[in-house]
């Protein structure tokens, strides 16, 4: 027979993603302390567990008998000892935030246990994520609301098909490292043109934000448009847009993209 349910939410670990998920959740008022219980094998990850005031468990089949979610932000190779261990606990639901692990995976070890997927990005530490979800068929609808709001609360989330959750990991989850590296290479060295380095990064960085913030507040519009806009009535914008497009800009970024996908297809389970 089933524990009686004691949390809201169980996290399977304590790392990057699942910490930021658990105490973004307290912080934006979602969840409280007494919602959510834990697990990591690391003793530096328990520390934190206890210092955040979540209920410390001592093994991933305590978290699952006690949990109405059970989310996994652990290690991807640590599922094969994880999952047989966590067979008869008869988990309510499971919320995978593991890239590239699918739902059918988790049914030839839980086949009765519904699956929820999200694909999450850094920035949702700083309460900016966007996050993709998907689910299999038997979730209840009182699971998934619970999950889509929690997500909420952390940045922006939208539902989408399971197959279609590896193209928007290449458009959304991969995004912030496309935006660092582009922001590299415009600030390498900017000593070079006579320009103060933190007062160059403040200026790229707001910009950003501005570009970004436009997109938002032209979502109808189209983004050829938008690109009409920026361009507008300035020859350096005109002319850097040009040469990227000279260079196969578009080319490349979509070669990535291909590769991005290939990669993961590789490393589906």
């Amino acid at each position: 027979m089933k524990q009686r349910i004691k949390y809201k939410l169980g996290v399977l670990g304590f790392g990057r993603m699942g910490s930021a998920i658990a105490t973004g959740a307290i912080i934006k008022d979602y969840l409280e302390r007494y919602d959510i219980c834990a697990y990591d094998p690391a003793e530096d990850k328990q520390k934190n567990i206890k210092s955040e005031g979540f209920a410390l468990c001592s093994s991933p089949l305590e978290v699952a008998k006690q949990c109405r979610i059970l989310l996994l932000a652990c290690p991807r190779d640590q599922l094969p000892s994880i999952l047989p261990e966590i067979k008869d606990a008869e988990v309510p639901c499971i919320l995978s935030i593991i890239k590239g692990i699918t739902s059918s995976y988790f049914h030839e070890y839980l086949p009765d246990v519904p699956v929820i997927r999200a694909l999450v990005n850094t920035p949702l530490k700083i309460y900016e994520g966007s996050t993709a979800m998907s689910m299999s068929s038997d979730v209840h609808a009182d699971d998934y609301d619970f999950c889509f709001n929690l997500f909420r609360s952390l940045g922006k989330v939208n539902t989408v098909p399971e197959n279609k959750l590896d193209t928007v990991q290449c458009m959304h989850a991969t995004a912030p490292a496309y935006i660092c590296c582009y922001a590299e290479a415009m600030l390498r060295k900017p000593e070079e043109i006579g320009f103060d380095e933190d007062a160059a990064r403040a200026l790229l960085v707001q910009s950003l934000i501005g570009t970004a913030r436009l997109l938002q507040e032209n979502r109808t519009a189209s983004l050829e448009d938008v690109l009409t806009l920026l361009c507008d009535n300035d020859p350096p914008s005109i002319e850097a847009f040009e040469t990227m497009k000279k260079e196969g800009f578009d080319s490349k970024v979509r070669e990535i993209a291909r590769k991005t996908v290939d990669l993961i297809h590789k490393d589906e389970k």
